[in-house]
């Protein structure tokens, strides 16, 4: 691969023009039930959580909410600003 020529994961338009499909509000508000839903399976109810390819932190911010220490990481800044700007302040970005 040249110089010039960018893997598709690693360019921001693409991200930007794919996140309201890939994230649509519906999916975001869901991950609430799913949580619970991992909890149930897991009996697990609390501890730390590192959120590995986090994208805007939906599980990381309602696992926060369920009192969970939630490390997200992910490689779009954009991601992460969202996760560290939610009200939840036991989220973090790193």
């Amino acid at each position: 691969m040249s110089d010039s020529e960018t893997e598709w994961f690693t360019d921001d338009a693409f991200w930007r023009e794919a996140y309201s499909f890939m994230f649509p509000e519906t999916r975001i508000a869901a991950a609430s039930s799913e949580v619970e839903q991992i909890i149930t399976l897991t009996a697990c109810d609390k501890g730390r959580v590192f959120d590995l390819a986090c994208g805007p932190g939906r599980y990381s911010v309602a696992l926060a909410r369920r009192g969970f220490r939630v490390t997200g990481v992910d490689r779009r800044i954009a991601g992460m600003v969202r996760v560290a700007s939610d009200e939840e302040p036991t989220v973090t970005s790193e």
